[in-house]
């Protein structure tokens, strides 16, 4: 059995040019899902009390009374006006960076402050693994696309 195979170089080259810039493409796609999912996770557990290391320290007995006479839940969960965890945001500079950052300087600068004493900011293993299916499920969905 002969099989005749004609092949237009031009056409090929073509071809083979776009492939890097949409391998690019898919990364960056990719790694937004996967930044926001790791904001999410964030969000969630925080809400929950829950830090990286397990449930959040519990607040000092001078800041249980402020929270007491202002009315606020006194379980620790970083929300206090929710200013903090709502300017929380993710996204993909480049096609081999994302960022999860905060959008004001006075919410990053408590971010930081809280994250020293109850440890927020972070990913466990268990979550890791969950962002990285997310980012292969991602990638390959976007390259399987004609």
């Amino acid at each position: 059995m002969n099989v005749n195979l004609a092949l237009d170089s031009k056409e090929v080259k073509a071809m083979l040019a776009k492939y890097p810039k949409r391998i690019d493409k898919a990364t960056k796609t990719a790694l937004a899902a996967t930044a926001t999912l790791g904001e999410v996770i964030i969000r969630e557990r925080t809400a929950k009390g829950r830090g990286v290391n397990g449930p959040f320290k519990s607040y000092s007995q001078g800041y249980l009374k402020h929270l007491r006479s202002k009315g606020y839940p006194t379980k620790p969960d970083l929300i206090y006006s929710n200013k903090m965890m709502s300017s929380l945001r993710a996204r993909a500079q480049t096609s081999k960076l994302a960022i999860i950052t905060f959008n004001s300087t006075p919410e990053k600068r408590k971010a930081v402050w809280n994250n020293k004493t109850r440890r927020f900011f972070d990913h466990t293993r268990g979550e890791m693994k969950k962002m990285r299916r997310e980012f292969s499920k991602e990638f390959f969905r976007r390259m399987s696309r004609a």
